[in-house]
């Protein structure tokens, strides 16, 4: 399983969703959204604990959410003014749709939305994550990648050798072609979605192979 973690504007994550008809958050109604803990997500329904404040007040916090039978539930409020709330509601059938197609995975901590950008987690095997970062590729959506790693991590593998730096560079290279004769995506790009500068992500891939090589040749 790997652990992916991204961050992207909230007005893209908006158009992302609307892409694929997709849209189970009103992004531009939110002020801060923080989901605590997700207590199920899967194509029967979707529950979750959340902190939340509205850009104005008078907004029901059932009108922020996209789900069908939508029940909210207020737990409490925090010092900074915003609501905690226990949320549970169903997917749409095309939201059902959409994931089973495209977007499959396990929504996964963190997820937030702040400042205007949205932070958001992903859990799912290697097709499923190279299947989610092709899906904002298509939408022309530009992403960061803060995380991108083996949920567990055997000890025994070549990429255990590497600093996590090099292994996020490594994995994402390969999620998005780097390594395909012909390229599909430029250091330059690769180094925009790890948020790094093109000499620095060259210093990477660079030891990266390097250690890799070594561990295969028994060097």
């Amino acid at each position: 399983m790997r652990r992916l973690i991204l961050e992207v504007q909230a007005n893209a994550f908006c158009k992302f969703e609307a892409k694929y008809s997709y849209q189970k958050i009103d992004c531009s109604k939110i002020r801060v959204l923080e989901i605590i803990h997700f207590l199920r997500n899967d194509n029967q329904e979707i529950s979750f604990i959340c902190k939340v404040d509205s850009k104005k007040p008078s907004t029901r916090v059932e009108d922020l959410f996209k789900y069908q039978d939508l029940t909210a539930q207020m737990l409490g409020r925090e010092k900074d003014g915003t609501c905690v709330y226990f949320i549970r509601g169903k997917p749409k059938n095309i939201q059902r749709k959409i994931e089973r197609e495209a977007l499959s995975g396990y929504e996964f901590t963190p997820f937030e939305i702040r400042a205007g950008r949205v932070k958001m987690g992903l859990l799912g095997d290697e097709h499923q994550v190279q299947g989610f970062l092709e899906a904002f590729e298509k939408a022309k959506i530009h992403y960061k990648v803060l995380l991108l790693t083996d949920a567990k991590f055997s000890p025994e593998s070549p990429l255990s050798r590497l600093t996590e730096k090099q292994r996020q560079a490594v994995v994402l290279g390969y999620e998005l072609g780097y390594f395909d004769a012909p390229r599909k995506i430029s250091a330059e790009q690769l180094a925009k979605k790890l948020n790094l500068a093109k000499s620095t992500l060259t210093v990477h891939l660079r030891r990266a192979v390097h250690h890799l090589l070594a561990e295969m040749l028994n060097k």
